[in-house]
């Protein structure tokens, strides 16, 4: 699978500590990376030195976190402007 091998290549990067993506949940396994999805995930993990995807979007692992209809998408985007994630 294309998009496989797209995480894999980056998961070679090792200065490739924060990944930010709106939908991809392969960054968990391919880049061995801790997802970040609600403030809270942020304040608990900001200091942890490990590769960290923050999924704007939410996760298909966290049902109530995923933006996917207008009124979510209003409520991520005032999330985002006014949370510890989006300032990052």
């Amino acid at each position: 699978m294309e998009a496989t091998e797209f995480h894999r290549e980056l998961s070679t990067i090792p200065h490739l500590d924060e990944i930010f993506t709106t939908n991809w949940d392969f960054f968990e396994q391919e880049c061995l990376a801790t997802p970040v999805v609600t403030s809270e995930d942020f304040a608990v993990l900001q200091d942890v030195p490990r590769r960290k995807v923050f999924k704007l979007h939410g996760s298909i692992y966290n049902f109530g976190s995923i933006i996917a209809t207008e009124e979510d998408y209003r409520k991520c985007y005032k999330w985002l402007s006014t949370s510890f994630v989006g300032a990052k």
